[in-house]
């Protein structure tokens, strides 16, 4: 099989985990585009973002990178695949 056709199963999941984690970290229904911080985000959550997603989805996203680039789950995803290419 080639990287292809493992790509659907791959953006699902990790478009999942993504939205799970800002789920837990900010105690509420979270959709794909709602914005971070008008979710209730600050720094500090974002910080616990981060921290989950290096660890779950290892990657060396930094929080600076979170705050300057990202507002929504889809956009932090996005991010996140982009890095690993």
């Amino acid at each position: 099989m080639s990287h292809g056709e493992h790509a659907p199963a791959d953006r699902q999941d990790l478009d999942g985990l993504v939205i799970g984690i800002w789920r837990d970290v900010l105690s509420g229904p979270v959709g794909p585009d709602d914005d971070f911080f008008a979710l209730g985000g600050d720094s500090i959550k974002a910080g616990q973002i981060v921290a989950r997603l290096r660890k779950q989805a290892r990657t060396g996203l930094s929080l600076a990178e979170f705050l300057a680039e990202v507002s929504t789950p889809r956009e932090l995803a996005a991010l996140v695949r982009a890095r690993a290419v």
